[in-house]
């Protein structure tokens, strides 16, 4: 299975194929890596300073349910109803809070590890995650809490 790397504010064309059976080592360490972060909901390739492979803009791991799972290629389809803002952690910035706007329900694609393209409705807190992992893939930074 081949994937081809799609475009976002940092590459201006599709950039090169991944092929699954040779990356899969790779992404099995990232996914471990993912699992041992304290408190890790899930986890950007770009976030851990990998980005100069070629592969490292594509995918990211997230937990929900004590669930792991890698997600290659990921596309958010659609955002639907409502945004609110929501606070949260990350491990880019420890120790310090976000605020970022988040929809409760999102419409995605992606591939999983073996290769099957997903299409789903995400909801709730897997929903948050999924946006805040797929915004640092799309380079997107939120806003620091401001403390008082």
């Amino acid at each position: 299975m081949k994937f081809k790397i799609i475009p976002n504010e940092q590459t201006s064309k599709c950039i090169d194929i991944v092929n699954l059976e040779t990356d899969k080592k790779l992404l099995e360490k990232f996914l471990s890596f993912s699992m041992r972060q304290y408190n890790c909901a899930g986890l950007a390739a770009n976030q851990v300073s990998l980005d100069n492979n070629r592969i490292m803009k594509s995918f990211f791991t997230i937990c929900f349910n004590h669930h792991w799972d890698i997600i290659i290629n990921p596309e958010i389809i659609e955002y639907i109803g409502e945004s609110e803002q929501k606070i949260e952690g990350c491990l880019t910035w420890l120790g310090k809070k976000i605020i970022a706007e988040r929809y409760s329900e999102i419409h995605v694609s992606y591939y999983n590890i073996k290769g099957l393209k997903i299409v789903a409705t995400i909801i709730g807190y897997e929903a948050q995650i999924w946006q805040h992992e797929y915004n640092h893939l799309m380079g997107i930074e939120e806003k620091f809490l401001e403390e008082n």
